[in-house]
């Protein structure tokens, strides 16, 4: 079992992995987008900006000495069961911000 700071020295791997997975659920959900680049700065921000929120999460959710590492994984798949689990997110948050509209105070209409 690795250490927290194992997995922490390990984030850039993680976070690589991940951003991919991310980029493919995007391709899969915009079939019109004819490339799939994005402007340098904004994907070393991006990137930057992952790293910060698994640090967080990892930082959050790993208690040293807990036998059990196990973090609430609802997904055992692996990546093509992640992939699905994730479009079908993006999907239901695509629906909700189109069909919900909200006032000035925050009141929906």
């Amino acid at each position: 079992m690795r250490t927290k700071e194992q997995i922490l020295k390990d984030t850039s791997n993680i976070v690589e992995n991940a951003t991919g997975v991310f980029w493919n659920v995007v391709a899969n959900l915009v079939p019109e987008a004819k490339t799939g680049g994005i402007d340098p700065t904004w994907e070393n921000e991006f990137t930057s900006q992952c790293k910060d929120v698994v640090k967080h999460w990892i930082e959050s959710n790993i208690i040293e000495g807990s036998r059990n590492y196990n973090v609430n994984r609802p997904l055992d798949g692996g990546t093509e069961e992640f992939e699905k689990e994730l479009e079908n997110l993006l999907k239901c948050y695509d629906c909700e911000m189109q069909t919900e509209t909200f006032d000035a105070e925050g009141k929906e209409l």
